[in-house]
């Protein structure tokens, strides 16, 4: 019998992978897929390999966000280079 698939997106660190299959989805009829590969011929597009530019500042932000109590949740777009200023103009 043919099912109708739905395609989903899971992203994370590759060390949760595991997890997030074991506990989320091995009771499910799924099949995954690893994105890079179905990817990999589209211009434009490569993997991430590498270490994240932004850990320093994102360690940063944490540290500032444990000062603010009741902040909402506020979505604007932000280049990572603007995250960067807002953040050494904090300090």
């Amino acid at each position: 019998m043919i099912e109708k698939m739905q395609y989903i997106t899971i992203s994370g660190p590759i060390s949760q992978m595991n997890h997030a299959i074991e506990n989320y989805l091995a009771n499910h009829e799924i099949h995954l897929e690893y994105a890079a590969e179905k990817l990999s011929d589209t211009p434009g597009i490569q993997n991430f390999s590498g270490e994240n530019p932004y850990t320093e500042v994102a360690g940063q932000v944490e540290f500032f966000l444990k000062f603010l109590d009741n902040v909402p949740d506020v979505y604007f777009p932000l280049t990572g280079e603007n995250a960067i200023k807002i953040i050494d103009a904090a300090q």
